[in-house]
């Protein structure tokens, strides 16, 4: 078990990392781990380096000095004097003012109990026994920085309304629109719909909005499948992750049910729907397309934006030049992915014949550890994975599947888009295996 807290507390340290003032509500979601596991970890770990793994071992629980135990005569004083000061005081009075009170009582020290000498030992019996009120406190609202124009770009699919799903090889397909909208400008980058999105067709769209529009800074996502693959489950990288990192563009990737995290795209979402689709009313691909176009170019020249940024005019009024935005390369690093995950954590199952699997690719780790966890960790610098297990180093591990030079970007995406068009066919042969597993169980259970 200690292979897999350590990879829980890597990961706690990345986001860490990532975000220097995340909400404990925020790391709870991600991590899935208690709030008291999140504040304990998130004050051991902060401000070290992803280079010190003894900070991630487990350190021993036990105390240093036995309890200090509380006669019930004492709490039955404090609970009393809890009740009864506010009268002299005329207001609820604290763990300090009981404290002053409770050491005026010559009773107690005639008795021979031990008094407490700590407010925490009076706020703890205050507690205990439900003196103290306790409402949570509404997250404290935190103010988005606006970036420069055109370097931040917001990326989320929505759905067409009014138009059901059809059905076709047990899979549900409806019209969605692909939105790139810029969180400085609040430019409707581009729309896109289609009626088969996947990784794969993501892929191609962002390919092509990037031919046209040029390179952002920061791609903001959040946690669909279609983006990230099997991310939410310590997964290897999905192809459109790779893909979009080895041009250079940073990935942002949303906590999960935290649509507030690229509320712009959001906010486009819902003016689409409510003054184009709803008011058109298309029922086809085309139509849509034709539909989302036209209220692209009515957006950004005519319609005036209430935001901060647009000051009441239509955002190409507002920013009537954008300069300097990269364009896609003719030749591209198909490993430069790597460097954002460095010192990346896998925590794998070793098999019985030795092997443990990253991506679709298998490493030979030892027989002798069949059935026990091993944590291997991404060296960027190195290309290697370095294996370890209980916290003792085993042996680095060359990362397969790696390009190992620039490649023509052509090449690179025909190579990406069917990968991910593979990637994808997995993970929807997976969870139809889910489904009729889950099916199978019910029946046998009626």
């Amino acid at each position: 078990m200690e292979e897999a807290w350590i990879v829980e507390r890597a990961r706690l340290r990345d986001l860490l990392n990532q975000d220097p003032q995340p909400s404990v509500a925020e790391l709870c979601a991600i991590s899935g781990r208690s709030e008291r596991w999140v504040r304990k970890w998130r004050k051991r770990l902060a401000g070290t380096r992803v280079e010190d793994e003894e900070v991630l071992h487990s350190q021993s629980r036990s105390r240093h000095t036995p309890p200090r135990h509380v006669e019930p005569a004492v709490v039955e004083v404090v609970i009393e004097l809890r009740n009864t000061l506010p009268r002299q005081y005329h207001r609820v009075v604290g763990s300090k003012t009981i404290l002053y009170h409770l050491h005026q009582r010559e009773d107690l020290k005639a008795a021979g109990y031990d008094v407490p000498t700590s407010t925490s030992t009076i706020s703890r019996i205050l507690d205990e026994h439900q003196q103290i009120v306790r409402e949570p406190a509404p997250p404290p609202h935190e103010e988005m920085v606006r970036p420069d124009p055109m370097e931040v770009w917001e990326i989320d699919f929505t759905d067409v309304p009014g138009i059901p799903p059809t059905v076709n090889d047990k899979q549900q397909h409806r019209i969605e629109v692909l939105n790139i909208v810029d969180r400085s400008t609040s430019i409707l980058v581009d729309s896109q719909a289609r009626g088969d999105f996947n990784q794969a067709t993501a892929l191609t769209s962002l390919a092509s909005i990037f031919f046209r529009q040029g390179l952002p800074r920061v791609l903001v996502i959040d946690r669909d499948p279609r983006f990230v693959g099997s991310w939410s489950a310590e997964g290897y990288l999905s192809a459109l992750m790779r893909f979009v990192l080895s041009l250079g563009i940073r990935l942002e990737i949303c906590p999960p049910h935290r649509p507030d995290r690229k509320p712009y795209v959001e906010r486009v979402h819902r003016t689409l729907k409510q003054e184009c689709l709803r008011v058109s009313c298309p029922t086809t691909v085309d139509e849509t397309q034709i539909a989302v176009e036209a209220f692209q170019m009515f957006y950004n020249t005519d319609r005036p934006h209430q935001g901060t940024a647009c000051r009441n005019q239509p955002p190409y009024v507002a920013f009537p030049s954008l300069l300097g935005i990269p364009r896609l390369p003719t030749i591209v690093d198909p490993d430069h992915w790597l460097m954002q995950f460095h010192h990346h954590p896998y925590k794998r199952r070793v098999r019985a014949n030795g092997t443990v699997t990253i991506g679709r690719q298998s490493y030979y780790v030892s027989r002798a550890l069949a059935g026990r966890y091993a944590v291997l960790t991404l060296d960027a610098l190195q290309r290697c994975f370095t294996c370890r297990l209980a916290g003792t180093g085993l042996k680095s591990l060359p990362v397969k599947g790696l390009a190992g030079e620039p490649i023509d970007f052509d090449l690179y995406f025909d190579m990406m888009a069917k990968e991910a068009q593979s990637e994808w066919q997995l993970l929807i042969a997976a969870q139809r295996l889910r489904k009729k597993s889950v099916a199978k169980r019910h029946d046998v259970a009626d």
